[in-house]
């Protein structure tokens, strides 16, 4: 039985396989008081125990954050490996926010069960008050935030209201 020079042998294929169980590590920590000894040696021992070959090591040391961006390893995104890393990266950046805003939704709506209001709070009827009459007395907006201490943008939303309560009171009586 003749073998087609087109075939690979069995032989061959390990070689190809070995030579595809290269990997690269890459070491992280977030301050400069960390070492990366720790994880060198336990992705070392991974790696060993899976018959991988350590191509390189990539060691962040401490270079985390927006100040020691000149300092981290460049991804090339000219070449497809470059790019697979590059979308690798951002697939995990996405999945890491969605996570981040998922923590910040569930804390705000355990504050919201306790009771917690938030944002700014709203104006006494006193000051209210007090906006709507310099209003009526035909101030403009921002003569009536001098004199109340109120935000000319709250004095617009309130002299808007009082228009939207006037438009009513016509439309009811027509």
């Amino acid at each position: 039985m003749a073998v087609s020079p087109d075939l690979i042998d069995a032989r061959t294929i390990h070689e190809i396989v070995w030579e595809m169980k290269r990997t690269g590590l890459y070491l992280r920590v977030s301050q400069d008081s960390q070492t990366t000894e720790n994880q060198r040696r336990i992705l070392m021992e991974v790696a060993e125990r899976s018959g991988w070959t350590v191509v390189e090591v990539f060691e962040d040391a401490g270079f985390s954050g927006a100040k020691s961006r000149d300092k981290r390893p460049a991804v090339d995104t000219s070449t497809p490996s470059g790019r697979m890393l590059f979308q690798m990266l951002a697939v995990f950046s996405e999945f890491e926010r969605a996570i981040i805003t998922s923590r910040i939704n569930a804390g705000l709506a355990r504050a919201r069960a306790r009771g917690v209001t938030f944002g700014r709070p709203n104006l006494s009827l006193k000051v209210r008050q007090k906006v709507q009459k310099a209003l009526a007395d035909g101030h403009s907006i921002r003569q009536v935030a001098k004199i109340t201490g109120v935000s000319s943008a709250s004095v617009g939303r309130i002299k808007r209201s009082m228009a939207t309560v006037e438009d009513r009171q016509e439309s009811v009586a027509a």
